[in-house]
């Protein structure tokens, strides 16, 4: 088997030690570690408590997490953590001693559900935090997000507005919201209360990641840390205006438009732009309330008839409530948000814009308990192996171009990774650094690394299959762990994950 020399387009770097940037550079399939993370980095202080928990939107891999001691610092924070292949973490010993808040977030990192980044920082914030205190149980989420800028009273009205949404559910309370609704073993969530917040944190997070890419296009294209004020937008605007309800969504998503942009023009020092909503402003704002009805209204609507996420709730007996289902709606709402995160004026050269989309992707039956077959007629193939990015702004047949003529069959990823690494050998070796994969899907993958940062021999990664298309790298050495992700994006593609960094490679071109 011939070796596979790899291109790679290297996308910006954040961490200042050097020596990974020639380890990374150099390797065809990069290894990240928490080198530049990891507990040296933190602090331990006199007053120290800990952190132990799960970032999830889908299971978070790879996402920075650190102390907010500033309460407003979106950038590094202290005391910094890794996310691992499920969306764990932990933060052990750190200084919380003074301070009045304590606020943990959660910055980058790939959904593993459908494999791209997560452009907006995610945060949840403790009000009684003491020195000595290990706290086990701690989810970051877009729910705690949103209820981080929230006080007691703003907090208790949204818990009692989730209560109100469902006539079978009224008996959440503040720590179910900011558990983990992810975890379809828990049972101390109904399927009704899981679906319930994970909608809620569906909507909530997606609102944000459109509106937070219109303001990074307009105040500040440089800063990487988009978002940092919408979901303080969604928490003033959310229970007040009523705002999720269908009465008021209208005014609603105007609201936390335009609350945004005031924020963020204010923290650059410049003025807040002038909103034409019934004119040159209107379909950025129909567009989101279509987003929003996507994900999950219930009632019909002008040919609508419900979201992705109604069915659990309403015991639809075609409608399984498993990880499986619920992954692969995530995969649809996904490629329709990059569709506006793109350009949130779309209009689908007809003026009806978004609308379209949401009724195509809320119409067709979403496929998830079984790879694509040979039939390009099958529309709902949303399995592992859709190409999201690629359904999504691809230059033919995608969800942009084609709208409800779009077919996700059309942007599959071919054959599993897994099923590359038995046929071809990954290996590289230069300057020193070498990396290799070996193995096969009966036996198991392991890839061997050596880099001076791991000491002198080689060290042995255990290799982890996510969902086929995904490989999570990991080992620990010297108390600190390292870890990567190897994600095909299509045919020959593949890129590599690293400590918030993107690294591509295409093997059609050797």
């Amino acid at each position: 088997m011939s070796d596979l020399i790899s291109r790679f387009n290297r996308k910006p770097f954040s961490c200042s030690n050097s020596a990974w940037r020639s380890v990374l550079v150099a390797s065809l399939l990069l290894v990240g570690a928490t080198g530049c993370d990891d507990a040296s980095d933190q602090d331990s202080g006199d007053d120290p408590a800990s952190f132990e928990g799960r970032a999830i939107d889908g299971p978070v891999a790879g996402g920075r997490v650190y102390l907010d001691r500033s309460e407003t610092d979106y950038v590094e924070g202290t005391s910094r953590s890794r996310t691992d292949r499920d969306g764990k973490f932990e933060l052990k010993d750190v200084a919380v001693g003074g301070m009045d808040r304590v606020i943990l977030r959660v910055h980058q990192g790939r959904d593993q559900w459908h494999g791209l980044r997560i452009p907006v920082t995610m945060s949840r914030h403790f009000e009684d935090v003491s020195p000595g205190d290990e706290l086990d149980l701690v989810y970051i989420t877009p729910l705690t997000s949103l209820m981080s800028h929230m006080g007691s009273d703003g907090k208790a009205d949204f818990v009692e507005w989730l209560n109100n949404e469902h006539d079978d559910i009224n008996s959440l309370l503040q720590r179910d919201v900011e558990g983990d609704y992810l975890n379809f073993d828990d049972n101390s969530y109904s399927d009704g209360e899981s679906l319930l917040l994970i909608r809620t944190g569906f909507r909530a997070q997606k609102l944000a990641e459109v509106i937070a890419e219109d303001i990074h296009r307009e105040y500040d294209p440089e800063d990487t840390q988009k978002g940092r004020f919408v979901y303080q937008a969604l928490a003033e605007n959310w229970v007040r205006q009523s705002g999720p309800e269908n009465d008021g969504l209208d005014g609603f998503v105007k609201a936390v438009i335009e609350r945004t942009d005031k924020l963020a023009a204010k923290d650059i020092g410049t003025d807040p732009r002038d909103w034409d909503w019934d004119d040159s402003d209107e379909q950025y704002h129909d567009n989101l309330k279509w987003l929003w009805k996507l994900i999950g209204s219930e009632g019909n609507d002008n040919g609508f008839d419900g979201g992705l996420f109604r069915h659990a709730l309403h015991d639809d007996d075609d409608f399984t409530f498993d990880e499986a289902n619920v992954a692969a709606r995530a995969r649809a709402i996904e490629a329709a948000t990059i569709v506006l995160r793109e350009d949130p004026y779309w209009d689908n050269d007809n003026g009806d814009g978004f609308k379209e989309i949401a009724k195509y992707l809320a119409g067709i039956d979403i496929e998830h308990d079984g790879e694509c077959g040979d039939n390009s007629s099958e529309e709902g193939c949303f399995d592992s192996a859709l190409n999201v990015e690629g359904f999504a702004l691809g230059e033919d047949d995608s969800l942009r171009k084609e709208g409800a003529d779009a077919n996700p069959y059309e942007w599959q990823r071919g054959d599993k990774i897994t099923d590359d690494l038995t046929e071809k050998t990954f290996e590289k070796e230069e300057d020193g650094v070498s990396v290799e994969f070996d193995g096969s899907p009966d036996e198991g993958f392991t890839a061997t690394v050596k880099h001076k940062d791991l000491g002198d021999e080689p060290e042995e990664f255990n290799v982890e299959d996510l969902d086929g298309y995904s490989l999570s790298v990991e080992t620990e050495v010297g108390g600190s762990s390292f870890s990567g992700n190897l994600r095909k994006t299509d045919e020959d593609k593949y890129e590599f994950e690293f400590q918030g960094v993107t690294y591509d490679f295409d093997l059609s071109e050797d």
